[in-house]
């Protein structure tokens, strides 16, 4: 009898615990999960955190086996898994890859598989929501990054700009601090004041590109809803010359100089990732690595989580997904640099990364290429780099350039 009676005990303490934990649990399932990246301890224990709470609070007996893949490896072994069908049941994918996998049906549409009660629907932002549709459905819950504006603060007492300076509200504004934040050695420039991205064969021209247009039309897109090109509109071209411009003062270094040239120490102020800022804080010293403050539009961008179409277990699956983008989980991941893509964690972010406290702000500011998923990103893009890189590098007129560019970009759409 006191076996028994212990025996029923436990069975209400477990039922009042699941009920705490939120709604009821889904079925229990063996689930295959991966992610990009080389698996470091501390990103292994973190996301093993999480996928162990899952399976305590959400789904009781479920098992699963978390893969973490090279980056160069991770795009062919996923699309040969999928192809087969034995691909995994939840993943992640690149920005520019889940165009191409959507258009060809290996992910689940989450607008039809999330509950419409669900909170993230309501505490993610639009903008960030976007990034993963197609025909105004969500296949994909991002994993932001944005694109902000870094500022070497030595470099900044050195010139004799204030820290009240260091901030922009326009382009004007970007540009007369790079001009003030430039150290000459006599004529010559020691250190540049904003690095201009102008490089073609490096995989950040197109970011500044987009930054500096969402300046021009906040509504600005690089490719249109039928994926038609679009950066050769008024906004593309005035971002171009914009920047073409700039290189063209004297103040900047060649990318071909060094493509992280903050790091380096050849420029003032640099169009980076707010993951770098760990990065920068080592090499630099924390006390030199300041993130200036600014209201000008800029780039979002990162990684996707998404849900196997074919999943035996898409329900669960699902659920292991939207876990993932929990509050709890977020800051678990925020621990390795991703920023949590809830508005409700705002103001925790700042508290707890202080030195980050800009970064919230740049993300309300931030906007995606465009709010329509393509299946040839990779190609058009280079397509892309290649006439602004024309455009900003030649005496070639940067409305020519870009228009051929968008030429050779719609030949690829089939």
């Amino acid at each position: 009898m006191k076996k028994l009676i212990a025996l029923m005990l436990s069975a209400l303490m477990l039922f009042a615990l699941l009920t705490a934990a939120g709604a009821e649990t889904v079925a229990p399932a063996h689930l295959n999960i991966w992610l990009a990246g080389n698996g470091e301890a501390e990103s292994n224990e973190a996301f093993h955190k999480i996928f162990d709470a899952w399976v305590a609070e959400r789904s009781p007996g479920s098992t699963y086996e978390l893969s973490f893949i090279a980056w160069s490896d991770y795009f062919t072994k996923l699309s040969t898994a999928l192809a087969s069908g034995e691909g995994p049941d939840v993943f992640m994918t690149g920005y520019g890859q889940l165009g191409t996998i959507v258009s060809q049906g290996h992910t689940a549409n989450l607008s039809e598989k999330i509950p419409a009660d669900w909170d993230g629907w309501s505490d993610i932002p639009e903008n960030l929501l976007n990034a993963g549709k197609k025909d105004g459905n969500v296949y994909g819950i991002l994993e932001p990054a944005t694109r902000l504006y870094y500022v070497n603060k030595e470099y900044a007492s050195y010139a004799g700009v204030a820290e009240e300076e260091l901030e922009v509200n326009s382009l004007d504004d970007l540009a007369a601090l790079a001009k003030k934040l430039t150290i000459y050695d006599g004529n010559n420039v020691q250190v540049s004041g904003l690095h201009i991205l102008n490089e073609p064969s490096i995989d950040y021209i197109e970011q500044m590109v987009q930054s500096i247009a969402l300046n021009f039309d906040p509504d600005f897109h690089m490719w249109n809803a039928d994926g038609t090109a679009n950066f050769n509109c008024e906004a593309g071209v005035k971002a171009v010359q914009w920047m073409k411009d700039q290189l063209a003062e004297g103040y900047n270094f060649p990318s071909e100089q060094g493509f992280d040239q903050f790091s380096n120490g050849l420029c003032s102020l640099y169009l980076m990732a707010e993951s770098s800022y760990a990065t920068y804080a080592n090499t630099l010293g924390q006390e030199n690595t300041g993130i200036l403050k600014s209201s000008l539009n800029t780039l979002l961008i990162g990684n996707f989580i998404t849900v196997n179409a074919a999943s035996k277990n898409i329900d669960t699956a699902v659920d292991c997904l939207m876990y993932m983008f929990n509050p709890e989980s977020l800051k678990i991941k925020a621990s390795l640099g991703m920023f949590p893509n809830r508005v409700s964690l705002y103001d925790w972010y700042k508290t707890e990364y202080p030195n980050l406290a800009e970064v919230p702000n740049y993300f309300e500011h931030s906007y995606a290429y465009s709010d329509t998923l393509i299946p040839f990103f990779t190609q058009g893009i280079q397509v892309f780099r290649t006439a602004a890189g024309e455009a900003l590098n030649t005496d070639t007129d940067v409305k020519a350039a870009l228009d051929a560019g968008a030429e050779a970009w719609n030949a690829l759409i089939k």
